[in-house]
C-alpha cells in the first residue's frame, strides 16, 4: 500500500473539491492524464537536480541534455494543459514551471533565446527552493493524503454496509 500512496502523493490530480461550504466527490478517468503528470514531474525533478547544468546549442545545431530534458517538459506541460478538467490541479512544482515559462512568454526552444532559456531555469530552479514553494509541495501532499484517506473510508464503509459489492478496475 505504500508504494501506492507515495505515487498518489506526487501526482493527486484533486478530485475532492470545496466550492460554496459544499465539498464535491468528482470521479474522472484521468489515468492518462497521472501517467503524463508523473512523467512531467519525473523531467521537472531532474531539470531541479541539474542545478548547475545550463541550456546549450551544439556546434552541429542540436540542443545538450538540458535543451531535450526542457522540450519534454514543455511538451508535456502542453499535453497537460488540454487535458485537465476545471476540477483538476497541477503538481505545485508543475504549475511553478508553467507560471515561469509564461512570465518569459517561453512556449518553445529557439537557439536565438538561449539567454531567456537560461535565466527561466535559473528562476525555476530558485523559486522552486523557495519557502513558499516548499508550503505549497506540504499542502499538496496534506489534501492528497486527506483524499485518500477520504476515498478510502467510503469504500470501506461501502463494503461494511453492501453484502455484494462488485469492485470494477
Amino acid at each position: 500500500m505504500d508504494i501506492i500512496t507515495d505515487s498518489y502523493l506526487d501526482v493527486e490530480s484533486s478530485s475532492m473539491h470545496t466550492a460554496d461550504h459544499d465539498t464535491t466527490l468528482i470521479i474522472t478517468e484521468d489515468l492518462d492524464i497521472i501517467q503524463t503528470q508523473r512523467q512531467l514531474l519525473s523531467v521537472l525533478n531532474k531539470i531541479l537536480r541539474s542545478e548547475t547544468e545550463t541550456f546549450k546549442v551544439t556546434p552541429s545545431g542540436s540542443y545538450n541534455r538540458m535543451g531535450y530534458l526542457l522540450k519534454e517538459a514543455i511538451s508535456g506541460l502542453t499535453l497537460l494543459e488540454s487535458s485537465l478538467s476545471e476540477y483538476q490541479q497541477l503538481h505545485p512544482t508543475t504549475r511553478l514551471f508553467n507560471t515561469t515559462l509564461k512570465a518569459y512568454n517561453l512556449t518553445d526552444l529557439s537557439v536565438t533565446e538561449a539567454m531567456t532559456i537560461n535565466e527561466v531555469l535559473r528562476r525555476f530552479r530558485e523559486e522552486a527552493q523557495a519557502a513558499p514553494h516548499k508550503r505549497q509541495l506540504r499542502n499538496f501532499q496534506r489534501a492528497a493524503s486527506k483524499n485518500l484517506k477520504g476515498a478510502l473510508d467510503y469504500v470501506n464503509h461501502l463494503f461494511e454496509h453492501h453484502s455484494r459489492l462488485l469492485v470494477v478496475l
